[in-house]
């Protein structure tokens, strides 16, 4: 059975053709991944923003005034931690990352105590759901707590 040089050539432009389209697809799957992602933490941001003018707001998240002056955590130090976990996570997931190497920055804001605190009362698990960047907050916890 003998190929001549137009079928081979018809065969590999069929052959690169699908590549071609599959590898499109894959790409503009992933467009729209960023797109979503980006209009739900601009619009996350904007809340956040306004619960920061309007720190009353927490109460709707289950976050009483009365709470915080017990965990020594005022209003603003809580949004202002609060945004900024939100931010590290929306680069990590936006990075697509599955193993999460903190900065040194997080690692001295996670070594103050306020921040602990806030982290295991108020934020992990009610604020922000499961993630890589969770699981590497909860690690550097874990190894920092003696056993």
């Amino acid at each position: 059975m003998a190929f001549d040089i137009q079928s081979i050539l018809a065969a590999l432009a069929v052959l690169i053709s699908v590549l071609s389209a599959y590898l499109s697809r894959r790409a503009l799957d992933a467009q729209i991944s960023i797109s979503k992602n980006t209009s739900f933490f601009t619009q996350k941001a904007a809340t956040e923003t306004y619960l920061a003018q309007h720190p009353e707001l927490l109460k709707l998240h289950g976050i009483e005034p009365e709470l915080l002056a017990k965990l020594d955590i005022t209003e603003h130090e809580f949004v202002y931690l609060m945004q900024s976990f939100n931010a590290a996570e929306l680069y990590y997931h936006i990075a697509d990352s599955k193993v999460i190497t903190l900065t040194q920055y997080r690692k001295a804001l996670l070594s103050n105590p306020k921040v602990k605190v806030a982290w295991r009362e108020l934020i992990r698990g009610k604020l922000l759901t499961e993630s890589s960047f969770t699981k590497a907050v909860d690690a550097f916890y874990a190894s920092e707590d003696p056993k």
